[in-house]
């Protein structure tokens, strides 16, 4: 698998990889006693209100 890209290179591109997993930043508990989140990985660029901070494409598996 490719190295971790920042998340601008993505946006940048005209033309997006047909599959790809994006990573989105831990998120600490508000000040209302709510919870941390921790990292993750998801297979969509949005993902609620988390940021995302990296992206990686995944092989074609059309031509495995």
């Amino acid at each position: 698998m490719n190295d971790w890209l920042p998340i601008s290179s993505y946006d940048d591109l005209k033309v997006k990889p047909k599959r790809a997993v994006f990573r989105f930043a831990p998120e600490s508990p508000n000040g209302s006693g709510g919870f941390a989140l921790g990292e993750t990985v998801e297979l969509t660029r949005l993902f609620g209100t988390r940021v995302c901070t990296h992206w990686v494409a995944l092989p074609d598996t059309d031509n495995l």
